[in-house]
């Protein structure tokens, strides 16, 4: 993913919701040719797929989220929490409806969770390429946050959790990654659960530095063992 952002960022390319856009799309091309022409993966990895959340933050201020799947992404100031992505699923209207509109369909598990062709939680994935036919995108969401309307729509049901994260010991350590992952596990997560705990100190602490345009981060489910290609 990095690669990607990179290869925008090099040719001096300041929107950074098209610079996320494309990356996202280019790293699921990139996966579907290494499949096509490996033969030798082809058929176990044409299943491999991962969800993905990216963020990019300028000066200090500016903070652009892209996100695509379930991995959520939450934003924490002053003990009040706000929700940065909404999950990519069947019970997203809109997102049921490309499904739908594809040819495919949404299969309820024993749980009551919508699967698209009976095997993927997601409606949006990078790699899952045999569903990709069907209506999987792998076009991520965006947005822009200014450091000064963060707050705006709180999702306060999250405050419980921010709560006991903050009172993790070691300050942003891996016990505080651990809570998180436990937490998950706890109520019965069942895929592979990773977290990353990311501290903004200086966040709006630049209002008066110009808007030059640098940096990145983040990545998940096998995608073929982590294979470079």
């Amino acid at each position: 993913m990095i690669t990607h952002i990179k290869y925008w960022l090099n040719r001096d390319e300041k929107d950074l919701q098209f610079i996320l856009e494309n990356s996202f799309l280019e790293l699921n091309n990139s996966f579907a040719r290494f499949v096509t022409f490996n033969p030798f993966v082809e058929g176990r990895n044409s299943f491999s797929g991962t969800t993905a959340t990216v963020c990019l933050l300028r000066n200090g201020i500016e903070l652009a989220v892209a996100h695509c799947g379930d991995s959520r992404a939450l934003l924490c100031r002053n003990g009040e929490v706000m929700r940065l992505t909404t999950d990519h699923n069947s019970n997203v209207t809109a997102e049921k409806e490309r499904i739908i509109k594809s040819n495919g369909f949404i299969k309820n598990d024993s749980l009551g969770v919508g699967l698209v062709n009976g095997r993927l939680a997601m409606t949006r994935s990078i790699g899952d390429l045999d569903l990709k036919p069907y209506g999987v995108i792998a076009l991520p969401d965006t947005r822009i946050i200014e450091h000064y309307d963060w707050w705006l729509p709180q999702l306060m049901h999250y405050s419980l959790f921010l709560h006991h994260l903050r009172h993790v010991s070691t300050p942003f350590g891996s016990l505080r990654r651990e809570f998180v992952t436990d937490q998950a596990l706890h109520y019965a997560c069942q895929d592979n659960a990773t977290a990353l705990v990311v501290p903004f100190g200086a966040w709006g602490k630049f209002k008066n530095h110009r808007r030059d345009y640098n940096q990145f981060y983040n990545f998940g489910r096998e995608l073929s063992n982590s294979t470079r290609f």
